[in-house]
C-alpha cells in the first residue's frame, strides 16, 4: 500500500481531531505503556497483517486486505480505537457508519506506523539472520 511520507508536522503533532457521534475526538498515537498493557489485543490484527505481507513488501498491501485484517478482528479494533480517543468501546461501536469508518480510517492514519513496524519485523529478523549468515559463512 503506498503511503506518502510523515510531514514533519505529522511527526512531531501526530494526534488528530475529528468529530464524530456530535462529540470532537482526538485520535492518539499508542504510547509505550499502552503498547505494553494491551499487547493481547494488538497481536491478532498483527497476526493478520502479517498473513497479508507475507514475504513481501508493506507497499504491496491493498487498502481492501487492511480492511478485511480490520474486520475480521473487530472487537479488538473497536477497543484499540477507543483506547486511543479515550473513549469507551461503546460510543466507538454505536457510530453511524460514515463517522466510523471516518474514525477508523484516522485512527489507522495515526497508529499505522506502529502496526508496520510490528508486521515487518518477522522480515526484519529474517533479513538479518540471512545476512548474518553470510557473513559468517564468508569469514570461515
Amino acid at each position: 500500500m503506498n503511503t506518502p511520507a510523515p510531514s514533519e508536522l505529522d511527526i512531531l503533532y501526530p494526534n488528530r481531531d475529528i468529530t464524530v457521534g456530535g462529540e470532537t475526538v482526538t485520535v492518539k498515537e499508542y504510547t509505550l505503556l499502552q503498547q505494553m498493557q494491551h499487547h493481547a489485543k494488538f497481536t491478532p490484527f498483527v497476526a493478520g497483517l502479517r498473513a497479508i505481507l507475507g514475504d513481501g513488501s508493506p507497499d504491496d498491501i491493498k487498502f481492501e486486505q487492511i480492511m478485511q485484517a480490520l474486520s475480521d478482528n473487530y472487537h479488538d479494533i473497536i477497543e484499540l480505537v477507543a483506547i486511543s480517543t479515550g473513549k469507551t468501546p461503546a460510543f466507538i461501536a454505536n457510530l453511524e457508519a460514515k463517522e466510523g469508518e471516518d474514525l477508523i480510517l484516522l485512527w489507522w492514519a495515526v497508529n499505522s506506523d506502529f502496526f508496520t513496524r510490528k508486521a515487518v519485523q518477522p522480515l526484519i529478523e529474517k533479513l538479518a539472520k540471512t545476512n548474518a549468515e553470510k557473513l559468517i559463512g564468508a569469514n570461515l
